[in-house]
Parts: structure tokens; sequence; C-alpha cells
């Protein structure tokens, strides 16, 4: 019983067909029925026309009192559906089975009815009538299959009461030749069984193309979760809800901190396999009402319907940061990823998709600036902040390769021979429009904008050029951000520039921070070790300040440390700065590390680092960043003349 219910549902999976989940079938089922309707009313004209002739054709017989009563029966059934199908309703996407089921019904009761016009009149009609008969009946069932050919098992309804009636007409008569027309009228069913059939196949499988290629353009194919386009819809919807009945909704922008260092240090099927384990905490996270939606990348979005207060939004994004400090596993690992979030409200932060979207990012922004793994609503201020960093974004990506973005190098005095032993080269940016942008500006912009490896090359290309013109003794130093390493070929490029330049491996020294330890640990260090062993420097800057020091003199292969210049600014007024200088170059005398002090500005600064055996200084003291062309012309003089200081 439960496969003949699917069969007149219109499942016709049951024959071969492909197989639907509900939610495609529903819409399968309402664009077989938008079909049907395409011809309903054509159909019902054919048959009402039909009625008639027959009707005009068995007045002429003794039975023209049976042949009115069927005419009319048929013209008043065929008049109905044909009004019904001409009035006018709602567009529908999905249909329920009893639809499906409704149609195989009626398909049933018309076939019938044209069936009984074989069983009642042919026996006792003239030849005419009976010719008349067949070419009605064979004319119905190919036009009724094709007809209903967008619901195979309603065109089978139509067709095997017309057959059926054909046949046991024929049958039933002793003539050999009726037995062929009766064999004749088989076939003719099996024909159009077959054809329709595989007409509803092909269909279908039409059919769920488009809903997979529907869903994909709205879906996105990792998560399952709607995409950016299905987000705006869903934006758009809770609009229009807002406008009709004062419903007010919030939207969520959220992105994942430091998520990148997952991709580089376990790979991009780990970082996947994250984004799906995020989805599914999001989802859990959230109303059935509620939506969430990957719009790209590591960036997520939810839109909560009912907000109509910060409290209200408040709830939602507390129980977001309590999820995310739960520890996702990766590859097998236990990793927290926190995240952030910007919120804006509708209607107070505006209404349309476009909008809210672009205030919750704003937010967003702020949010990871105040410390990331926490929520801010929209602020007027926000977008100010926002379009500022998305043009001096923009204008950096055009800027790089050209002279806008240039260095200046800062020089390094020997303490042991009081003579130049080297330049720092610093990045400057010269914008056209807002002037001179420091790096405090605008690296964190290319390290999030992912332009750090292009600039990056930019920087150490341009210094390497420069630095080739120096003399042979002098050392290049050139700052590197932890974002470089995350690329396999940072190798390659370093050793490649020293090669196109002629610049010794030992007269470039690499500086980095200690947020190296913060991301792309293991494998940074492996390229730095590689680099080592051909002879580059490495230094680490900023000594003091990060988060493991002790760790980083453990692991990395440093030839220098940099002490930090919030110690050296306080080193003859503050007792415990002086302590600790005296013990890093205590320590880096053990280990055989070079020092170098930065930020010295003071002459006493400079005596209290040279009675404590300090080997190099730098700072404003020594030298500001100089040019280019003045840094060349000291570098050239600097065997010959003593820096000032």
């Amino acid at each position: 019983m439960n496969a003949l219910m699917r069969i007149l549902s219109g499942d016709q999976s049951c024959f071969g067909g492909p197989v639907l989940d509900e939610h495609d079938a529903a819409r399968a089922r309402a664009d077989q029925i938008n079909a049907l309707c395409r011809y309903t009313r054509g159909m019902m004209v054919v048959n009402i026309v039909s009625a008639i002739v027959f009707i005009t054709a068995g007045m002429q017989t003794g039975q023209a009192e049976a042949a009115v009563s069927w005419g009319f029966v048929v013209i008043v059934y065929a008049a109905f559906v044909y009004l019904k199908a001409t009035r006018p309703r709602a567009a529908v996407t999905q249909m329920s089975e009893r639809t499906i089921r409704r149609a195989v019904r009626n398909a049933f009761v018309l076939g019938s009815l044209w069936a009984l016009l074989p069983i009642f009149f042919f026996d006792s009609g003239s030849t005419a009538l009976q010719l008349l008969i067949i070419c009605v009946c064979t004319g119905f069932l190919c036009g009724g299959a094709f007809v209903l050919a967008s619901i195979p098992i309603a065109a089978i309804a139509f067709m095997l009461p017309i057959v059926g009636a054909l046949a046991f007409v024929f049958l039933g008569r002793a003539d050999p030749m009726d037995m062929l027309v009766a064999i004749l009228m088989f076939m003719y069913l099996f024909v159009l069984v077959r054809a329709v059939v595989s007409h509803g196949h092909e269909m279908l499988d039409r059919l769920a193309g488009k809903y997979s290629a529907q869903r994909e353009a709205k879906e996105d194919s990792l998560t399952k979760l709607p995409n950016r386009a299905a987000l705006r819809v869903v934006i758009d919807e809770a609009s229009a809800r807002l406008d009709r009945f004062g419903d007010p909704f919030a939207v969520f922008y959220l992105d994942l901190d430091k998520f990148k260092s997952v991709n580089d240090d376990f790979g991009h099927f780990a970082g996947d396999q994250l984004l799906v384990q995020v989805a599914e905490r999001l989802s859990a996270c959230v109303r059935d009402v509620d939506s969430v939606a990957r719009i790209g990348g590591d960036e997520f979005a939810i839109v909560c319907v009912g907000v109509c207060s910060p409290k209200a939004a408040m709830v939602l994004a507390e129980r977001i940061l309590k999820a995310f400090a739960v520890p996702f596993i990766v590859e097998g690992t236990r990793r927290v990823n926190a995240t952030s979030i910007g919120i804006a409200l509708a209607p107070s932060d505006g209404r349309s998709a476009e909008t809210l979207l672009r205030k919750a990012d704003a937010a967003l922004y702020r949010a990871k600036r105040e410390g990331r793994g926490t929520f801010c609503f929209f602020e007027e201020a926000d977008d100010t902040l926002v379009s500022n960093r998305r043009a001096i974004e923009r204008d950096l990506r055009n800027a790089i390769g050209t002279d806008a973005v240039y260095l200046e190098f800062q020089p390094f005095l020997s303490l042991d021979s009081d003579r130049i032993a080297g330049f720092e080269a610093l990045v400057r940016w010269n914008h056209p429009e807002r002037g001179l942008i420091g790096p405090a500006t605008f690296i964190p912009i290319a390290e999030d904008a992912g332009l750090m490896q292009e600039l990056g090359e930019h920087i150490l290309a341009t210094a390497c050029r420069e630095a080739a013109t120096w003399p042979s003794t002098m050392r290049l130093a050139v700052n590197f951000s932890v974002v470089q390493f995350r690329s396999e070929a940072i190798s390659g490029v370093i050793l490649k520039l020293l090669e196109q330049n002629g610049l010794a491996p030992e007269r470039l020294e690499i500086e980095i921070t200690e947020s190296i330890f913060l991301a792309q640990a293991e494998r940074a260090v492996e390229i730095l070790e590689h680099l080592s062993s051909l002879g580059i420097q490495i230094s680490l800057d900023d000594f003091g300040t990060g988060y493991s020091s002790l760790t980083s003199l453990r692991k990395l292969p440093l030839n220098r440390l940099k002490i930090d210049r919030s110690f050296v600014n306080e080193v003859t007024t503050d007792p415990e700065c002086a302590c600790i200088v005296r013990s890093v170059l205590g320590l880096a005398a053990n280990m055989n590390i070079s020092v170098t002090a930065e930020g010295v500005e003071t002459p006493e600064q400079l005596a209290f680092l040279r009675m404590n055996h300090c080997e190099e200084v730098q700072g404003y003291l020594i030298g500001r960043p100089l040019s280019a062309s003045v840094a060349r012309n000291l570098a050239e003089h600097a065997g010959l003349v003593h820096c000032a200081a």
C-alpha cells in the first residue's frame, strides 16, 4: 500500500527514476504541475469540442439520449476544469504529494469518461460512428500522453481506462481482425507508457540538475550553509517583515582569529575541517528562525530575528564567544580559535542588506583592533575608520613597486671601532594625498590584505640593490614580517635577490620578532635554520618585550639580539631597566650572541652601554634614518671617518 501511495504521489524512483530529497521533490511537484497547467485549458477545449462532435453523431443513432447525457457530463466536467485553470493564482514553488494525487485522480476520471464511448456505443453504432470512436479514443491516447507527460503516473491513469475499454470491446469479438486491433491497442499503451516514463525521468533529471545548480549558486559547497547571495535574500526578507510588521533584526559579522595559521600549519584540508566545525557550532548557537551563512573564507554572518535591543544581541554574541572557547579538533590536535564579532541592528543601523553588512563589517574591524575574541556594535565612527583602511589598502596595492614606497637607512655604530657597521632598511610610503604614512599604519593592513609577500619582496629587492653599492664590510638589516614565513618560497626569494644583486649572504641580516612563536613556529624555525646554514644572519628585534624571550634564545638560530628601546630609554634613570640590560648583555655574551641596543638618544645612555660592553648601538644619537644617497655616501666614508657620536 505504501508503494502504491508513493507511485500515485509521482515518485518515479519505483520505475528507476531519480531519487530526490523531500525539499527537491516538493519543488519538482510544483514544476510538474506548472508544466501541466500550460496545456490544461487547451486540452479541456479539445474535450468540449470532441464531446460536441460525438453528440452530433450520436443524435443520428438510437442512443441519442445516452450520447447527449454522456456528452453533457464531459462538457460540464471539462468546463469546470477549464474555469479552474483560468483562475489567477499565486506562484507556487513547492507542492504536496496530495496535489499530484489529485491530478492523477482527475486524469483517471477524464480517461474513464472517454472509455465509456467504446463500451456503450461501439457495438450498437454505425460503421461511421465506430470509426469516430476509434479515432477519438486513439487521438486522446496520444494527446493525453503528450499533455500529461510531465506526470507519468497521471498519463498512465488517463490512458489505462481507454485502452482497457477498447481492448475489452475488440477481444469480445470473434473476428481475428478485432483480436489484432486489441493487440494493437496494448502495443500503443506499451509504447506510450515507455515514452511518458522516459520523458518523466528526463524531466526530473533536468530539474534535479537545475536545483543542484541553484543550490550551488546560493549554498556554500563546503559547509552547506547559505552563501553571500542567499544571505542578501534572507536580509531582504527580514527587512520586508520589518517594514510590514515592525519586526526588528540584527546582522552579525564574524571571522576567525588567526585562521590563516591553521592553513599554514596543517594545510588547507585541515582549514576546511575547522570551517565545517565552525559552521556546526554557529548553527547550534542560533534558533531555528535565525540564519547562519558563510560569506567567504573564514567569514560568517548571522541574521537574528526579533532582536529589539543591544542587550538581546549581546546574549547571542556571548553565547557564540563561549562556544568558541571550547577547543576545536584539527588534525587530531585541540586548538582554540576565537572569533571576533561585529553587530549591526535594524532599523537603527539601516534596513538594506548592503548597509547592514557594511556596518557589521565595520564593527567587526573595531572588535579585532580592540583585542580580538570580542564583539562590538556598530558606531558611526566605524564607517570612517573602515573606509580609510580600505582606501589605504587599495592605494597600497597600487603603490607597491613604485617610487612611492621607498627605503630609508638607519646606521648601526660598532662600539669596538666607533665606525658604521651597517644599516637597517626602513620602509616608507609617501602617499600622494595623505603624505607620509608610517609602517606602523600600513604594514598591519598589508598583512591582513595578503599584500605582505609582495611588499616584502619589493623591500628586500630595493635594499639588496642599494647595499650592493656599499663597501663589502657593511651589513644590511631587513625587517621580516611573520606573515612572510607562511610562504614556502621565502627562502628561494631571498637567495634569488642576493644572487641577482651580487650580495654575499653573510652581509644580510634578517630581523624578526618574537611574534613568530604565536604562529608558524616550527616551519619558521626550519626556514631560519636553512637560511642560517647559508650564512645569512638572524637577528631578534625588540628583545624583552615578547612572549617567550628565553624560548626564542633556545630555539632560534640567532646571531644577534636587539635590546628594545623601552629598556634603553630608561637605562640611566631606572635601576630595574639597567639591571635588565646588564643581564641581557651577560646572557648574550655567554651564549656567544651579538647585541645591538636600540633607541640610543643621549650620551649618558651611550656611556652606560660602552661601560657594560655592548657591541653595537642604534638610535637618533648615532643617526636618524637617511635617504639612500646619504646612506651610500656615509657608507663609502665609514672606514675613514668616525661617527660624530
